[in-house]
């Protein structure tokens, strides 16, 4: 089995007899490649980089299988995907112009179908292809005749001399190519180590020019001696291809574990599990997560990492679903119904949405005249209840003649409020009632109805809401023998309530720029760009080879308005991403 560059598995070879060697190979993951070896003389080494500079230029613009187009001394050769499973196509006038364009023959063109597209599958694979590669050599019309001196004229002795010149550089070219390629295809195989000790064993597979990972196991046998080799003796790999060598725990050392996976387990299981592996559990973290509470998420080693005994593992757990939060708009004013919709859709379930007939006079039966919580404050939607007082005739008459949520009195001074000889008799409940965010009256009333005296305390803030504000026993504490102390706000600043505006653009035809540098590239691969609109859609922008510090950059046409993500991704794997929001001119 042979390889070029240490990449390419060469399966079966062709030589088509004028210059070329037609291979069928495969790459590292194993999939099917075609192979165009160039054998290029010196005299054609500047019309081969103009040939290989055309197939880069044509790759970029897309509609070809190419992967790679390589040359330097000794190694001359294109790789294209295997176009297994394309039906040929004709070649139409398109591709015929763009080939012409960039100096190929079309004749060497091998074009199949790929779903709707025709693309350039290969180039001089057949056995009747035309020219290999355009020659920058012939005179270009209007050039003037080059004048190269004739070897005929010059004297025998002169053409002697040249002509054993010439050959031996011949020789000394085909002796270098032959030594590049043996290079490329260099082999090693895996020597055999079992038995040996351990450092001895990593000498000889490292100078065998592999890399090697050591674990050690617990079993019978002499301590310190390699037991295993993955991959085996005998096997044959390229160099630089990582060994790993088991042997057996020496006694004077400590063994290495393999970290166990704990992710999705809860966190004792997780406790027990690394215990039983002879690990420990290291610092253990929270943040809310979709999952239950004490979930492991991820884990530090990693799963399949080599430690030694003890090591602590440290974890990451869920803490639950975060506490989901909002505010309730102003429902004063609204129709009862309207009001539990309006509710509802902030979040809050019905059945934490309760509702307390009050009398009212001069208020429509139904409409909401007081509730808490207060409107536009902050409160977790998961477990706040509403209540809503909707004036009904029928419903509790206040203490006090004035309607709640009547603003004709303010409530910034103090209420006298005295107790005559018609009102309730007191109540005794469980708890002082919770009156934070009532108006006076409304808390005076409630704790009324609790048979419960209230001491008034003002405070002017525009940074707190009107009303009550805190009170004294807290709400659910003891509520026999207690006077109430109630803190009010005399001076509340309204909340604006806030208004949306939406703006829709209109689909049109625009082009939005990207660009890349590629700095990072150390070899010539191949490279995607991808492009995201806001709608979630994802399109391929550009496919093809790229090559060191090369600026890949271009414009892409599209009808969804809003900014664009455009992605550079390698090797399946995105490497920069740019969000673009500017436009240009289109061609």
């Amino acid at each position: 089995m042979r390889l070029i560059d240490g990449t390419y598995e060469i399966l079966e070879s062709r030589s088509t007899g004028d210059g070329r060697t037609l291979l069928r190979a495969t790459d590292p993951d194993g999939v099917p490649v075609r192979i165009v070896w160039y054998d290029v003389p010196r005299e054609t080494e500047a019309a081969f980089e103009t040939y290989r500079r055309a197939l880069r230029r044509m790759a970029r613009e897309g509609g070809t299988l190419l992967r790679d187009v390589v040359s330097r001394p000794g190694a001359r050769y294109a790789v294209w995907d295997d176009p297994a499973g394309r039906s040929a196509a004709p070649l139409d006038a398109s591709w015929q112009q763009r080939l012409t364009r960039h100096g190929i023959d079309p004749a060497a063109a091998d074009v199949r179908r790929s779903g709707n597209d025709v693309v350039l599958a290969c180039l001089d694979w057949r056995d009747d292809a035309g020219g290999v590669f355009p020659s920058p050599m012939d005179e270009a019309p209007g050039r003037a005749p080059s004048r190269r001196p004739n070897v005929a004229h010059l004297p025998p002795a002169a053409r002697t001399w040249l002509t054993s010149l010439v050959l031996l550089l011949a020789a000394s070219a085909v002796a270098l190519s032959g030594w590049l390629r043996a290079s490329n295809d260099r082999e090693a195989i895996v020597p055999d180590v079992l038995g040996l000790p351990a450092n001895e064993a990593a000498t000889q597979l490292h100078d065998a020019g592999f890399v090697v990972t050591a674990r050690s196991l617990a079993g019978e046998g002499a301590s310190g001696t390699v037991v295993t080799t993955d991959p085996p003796a005998g096997a044959m790999l390229r160099p630089g291809r990582t060994i790993l060598m088991e042997y057996l725990e020496p006694r004077e050392g400590a063994r290495t574990l393999v970290v166990p996976d704990v992710a999705g387990r809860d966190l004792a299981t997780s406790t027990v599990q690394l215990h039983e592996a002879n690990l420990e559990i290291g610092d253990v973290a929270e943040i809310p997560a979709r999952l239950p509470v004490g979930t492991v998420i991820a884990q530090r080693p990693s799963e399949g990492s080599i430690v030694a005994p003890g090591e602590p593992v440290h974890v990451l757990t869920s803490a639950g679903p975060p506490a989901e939060r909002g505010f309730l708009p102003d429902l004063v004013g609204l129709p009862v119904e309207e009001a539990r919709d309006v509710a509802r859709l902030a979040g809050i379930t019905a059945d934490r949405i309760l509702v307390d007939a009050v009398a009212v006079p001069g208020v429509p039966t139904g409409q909401v005249v007081a509730m808490t919580p207060r409107p536009w404050f902050d409160v977790r939607i998961d477990d706040v209840t509403v209540r809503l007082q909707v004036a009904d005739p029928a419903g509790a008459v206040p203490y006090t003649g004035q309607a709640l949520g009547d603003t004709t009195e303010s409530d910034d001074a103090p209420q006298d409020v005295e107790v005559g000889d018609d009102a309730p008799a007191p109540i005794t409940r469980d708890g002082v009632p919770d009156v934070v965010g009532l108006s006076v009256n409304e808390a005076q009333q409630v704790l009324r109805e609790a048979g419960l005296p209230a001491d008034l305390r003002y405070v002017a803030s525009t940074d707190l809401p009107a009303g009550v504000v805190l009170q004294e026993p807290a709400p659910g504490e003891e509520a026999q023998g207690v006077t109430v102390q109630l803190v009010v706000n005399a001076e509340a600043r309204r909340i604006p309530l806030p208004t949306a505006t939406a703006v829709i653009a209109e689909e049109r035809l625009r082009w939005v720029p990207y660009a890349f540098h590629l700095d990072d590239v150390d070899s010539t691969s191949s490279a995607a760009v991808l492009a995201t609109t806001v709608d979630g859609v994802i399109h391929e922008v550009f496919r093809g080879p790229v090559e060191p510090g090369e600026r890949l950059e271009g414009r892409w046409a599209t009808l969804v308005p809003g900014p664009v993500t455009f992605q550079l991704r390698r090797a399946g794997v995105t490497v920069q991403r740019e969000v673009v929001t500017r436009e240009v001119p289109g061609p």
